[in-house]
């Protein structure tokens, strides 16, 4: 009789009547977007567009600030880690990816944080997530970045000359006094 529509989406059924087909499509796309679902004629497509975190760290805990962009129609919830990698190339720890879903046409900034890294070197982030069902692989992206606590450097240093002078002038006066008394 009248057009009569039955949407059912994981057991929940709705009667939908005399709605314009444009604007049930639009909503039925909406839910199906909002509950994760793939949809026929819809994508998505992503990309990392930076990593980001300082180039010269004193100590831990190390954020790192990523932006996955979507370029698609329908939403993207990528997965993955950002591996860490010492100078020389051996696996240090990796981070996982935190939770979160990128609408279509928006960019999501993602944070990981390293909270205990170890104490001096140079090390190399490397970002690799992946999406969809298909587990779509974004291009890996890498950042290098040296952990160098130089206060503590700089610090050491001084104390070192302040010994290094302390010893040669107590070194001098000694010197002076040996020399008098042999005379």
């Amino acid at each position: 009789a009248e057009n009569l529509v039955q949407v059912q989406i994981f057991a929940v059924t709705a009667r939908l009547t005399q709605v314009p087909m444009n604007l049930l499509i639009r909503e039925v796309d909406r839910l199906a977007r909002d509950l994760g679902l793939a949809v026929a004629g819809f994508a998505a497509h992503g990309n990392i567009q930076v990593i980001q975190t300082s180039t010269l760290v004193q100590r831990g805990p190390i954020t790192f600030t990523f932006t996955i962009h979507n370029s698609g129609n329908t939403h993207l919830l990528p997965t993955g880690k950002l591996a860490i990698y010492t100078w020389s190339g051996d696996h240090v720890t990796d981070l996982e990816i935190p939770p979160g879903i990128v609408l279509p046409d928006t960019s999501r900034e993602y944070t990981a944080t390293w909270a205990e890294p170890p104490k001096i070197g140079k090390y190399k982030a490397e970002l690799s997530v992946e999406y969809g069902a298909d587990s779509v692989q974004l291009p890996t992206t890498t950042t290098t970045f040296w952990i160098v606590p130089w206060v503590k450097i700089i610090v050491g240093s001084f104390l070192l000359a302040g010994i290094i002078l302390l010893a040669y002038r107590i070194g001098s006066r000694g010197r002076k006094a040996w020399r008098a008394l042999r005379e």
